[in-house]
């Protein structure tokens, strides 16, 4: 593959030079926009993503900017993350994300042998909203059969024919420039990146108004989609929502939204928790990425894991917390004795027995333990590191103190301590044909082969020198330059970690 023209410093300036106007919208196509939705237009530059066709990213901040240029990095988290959407319009730049998927990439995977492996409503999904209904076509010739397999005749009939939409869940098992590009996101914010790809026919709208539990970053590649987004968010019970929203009404009053047109190189980017809806326009059709972040990673997510080992810690170190509660305390405690005077003393009593006792579970959170759990839980689930290539050239040497060593990426191995030993977890065993594979995939399911290597507790030392002292990018460094000293163990764990493909030469 041939590789991407330029340094990384002349990318940074090429795209320093797009002019961007951060202003509201002047297209007349999107010139109802209110005050929630920031819009952006992005003025001639470089061609975009269309250059990756000559070669990878190179790291996760190429991919960022593809999606989010003009805007830099830091004032789209300083200013839109999780507060606003954000509209990016590239009126003269159509084919900025030429290179990530297309129309005729879908059906060619779909028509191919390998669409033996793809089934409905695991692999894709095929529904169309009608009026204040959506129906899905999950299914070949009889509704009855579950996760039927797909086929490619009967799925191309009923989107062109029938005006369903086809949604092609975790694309980035099929096309390994997907993966690479998911691989660096997940790698840049740390946490599970999700990727799906809508394509609508003329005139159709695949699933009513809704809101989600991920942020989501759409990606127009090809045709035209109309979207409405409420206004109402801030203060709202859906604002960072932690679940997704079941099918809403659509009879709401159409000054509640700004209506915005998504055309190819567009971008709209929507927190958790926005409700929108989307139609594709009566004279073409619409393709669109979903890429999405954030799902279950929030500090509720993270108090769920730490107040249950916290309370088994109190437990069994305060004697307090294992004592019974008072004798009758339903008399007098419960809604229907919140506001009763001649019960306050026995109530006041109550809450300060049971606020020392929340006390006692506070100073006992396992802060280190649950960052930990977390981080195991995505690397058993996170994509392998985005240079596939860089990891099927393991090299195998013969380790020695002189030997010059790095990291094959970054985040992706972590140490913890699990009752009498050390066990160092990685993500090189995954695959990229495993991404996603389960329900809810973000909260810590099976993710195939996971990467586990076991020490005794005396290689801390070695492990912790190796893992955060040596680079992971660019030339490594002699391993005798990072360990206090070396020794026949030390080696023998560096020649371990070299093994498994977590050190490379």
């Amino acid at each position: 593959m041939a590789k991407r023209k330029g340094s990384h410093n002349s990318h940074k300036s090429k795209r320093a030079k797009i002019f961007a106007e951060q202003h509201r919208s002047s297209d007349n196509q999107n010139s109802a926009l209110g005050s929630f939705v920031e819009a952006v237009i992005a003025g001639p530059g470089e061609r975009g993503s269309a250059d990756q066709a000559l070669g990878p990213y190179l790291n996760a901040e190429q991919v960022l900017a593809d999606i989010l240029t003009p805007i830099s990095s830091s004032t789209f988290f300083n200013n839109m993350w999780e507060q606003r959407p954000l509209f990016i319009s590239r009126p003269s730049l159509r084919q900025w994300y030429s290179s990530w998927l297309s129309e005729d990439h879908i059906f060619e995977l779909l028509s191919k042998g390998g669409s033996d492996d793809l089934k409905y409503g695991h692999n894709l999904d095929v529904t169309r909203y009608i009026g204040t209904e959506r129906q899905d076509y999950n299914f070949n010739i009889d509704s009855a059969v579950p996760n039927d397999t797909v086929d490619p005749d009967i799925v191309r009939e009923r989107y062109v024919e029938g005006g369903a939409s086809l949604r092609l869940l975790h694309p980035q098992r099929y096309f390994p420039h997907l993966a690479q590009r998911m691989a660096h996101l997940e790698e840049l914010f740390n946490g599970c990146i999700g990727c799906n790809a809508y394509l609508t026919p003329p005139d159709s709208q695949g699933f009513a108004p809704h809101w989600d539990d991920i942020d989501a970053f759409i990606l127009q590649l090809e045709g035209a989609k109309r979207w409405r987004i409420a206004r109402a968010w801030q203060g709202a019970d859906n604002q960072l929502a932690r679940y997704s929203s079941p099918d809403l009404p659509s009879n709401v009053d159409k000054e509640d939204f700004d209506s915005i047109l998504l055309q190819p190189g567009d971008m709209l980017y929507m927190p958790r928790g926005t409700i929108h809806q989307a139609q594709s326009l009566p004279d073409q059709s619409s393709l669109h990425l979903t890429i999405s972040a954030n799902q279950r990673n929030t500090w509720a997510d993270f108090f769920a894991l730490a107040l249950p080992a916290a309370i088994d810690l109190a437990f069994d170190e305060d004697i307090s917390l294992r004592e019974s509660l008072p004798l009758k305390f339903t008399s007098y405690m419960g809604v229907m004795h919140s506001e009763d005077a001649s019960l306050e003393s026995h109530r006041a009593a109550f809450m300060e027995r049971a606020h020392k006792a929340l006390d006692a579970v506070l100073q006992r959170i396992p802060i280190d333990s649950v960052a930990d759990e977390m981080s195991v839980r995505f690397l058993r689930q996170r994509l392998p590191h985005p240079d596939d290539s860089q990891l099927a050239k393991r090299q195998h040497l013969k380790v020695h103190e002189g030997s010059a060593m790095r990291l094959a990426g970054a985040g992706i191995a972590r140490l913890v301590a699990e009752e009498d030993k050390l066990v160092l977890y990685h993500c090189l065993a995954n695959s990229h044909k495993q991404h996603a594979s389960g329900r809810n995939y973000c909260e810590g399911k099976d993710q195939g082969p996971l990467g586990r290597l076991e020490f005794q507790p005396d290689a801390v030392e070695t492990l912790e020198s190796l893992l955060k002292a040596l680079p992971h990018d660019g030339p490594g460094v002699p391993i005798k330059s990072v360990l206090r000293a070396t020794s026949e163990s030390s080696i023998a764990v560096t020649q371990r970690l070299c093994d498994a493909g977590i050190l490379v030469g």
